[in-house]
């Protein structure tokens, strides 16, 4: 089985069609804006008064391994740090204003 949880689906498409998949608290276009900051610049942090802010679930562990995001990417090729505020949120990034 395969667990998809906190992710943002943006855009037209289906999310999946294998019906072995678990969809956990995602955001998808049908739940309306997730409010990014300029994801036609490849910019998909989350905007002030997103839905997606503090809407995540903790990952949990995989092979007994902390899934809790450590890092995430800057396009376009690098990356910085991610610290959870409060509760995590749903997307690649964690909202800091």
């Amino acid at each position: 089985m395969v667990l998809a949880r906190n992710n943002i689906f943006f855009g037209p498409g289906n999310v999946t069609n294998q019906g072995s998949v678990m969809l956990d608290h995602n955001f998808t276009s049908m739940s309306g804006d997730p409010k990014l900051v300029d994801a036609a610049n490849f910019d998909y942090h989350l905007s002030a008064g997103s839905p997606c802010v503090d809407m995540g679930i903790a990952p949990g562990k995989g092979d007994g391994v902390d899934l809790t995001p450590l890092a995430h990417y800057v396009h376009p090729a690098t990356f910085e740090g991610r610290m959870t505020v409060g509760t995590i949120d749903i997307g690649a990034y964690e909202y800091s204003p």
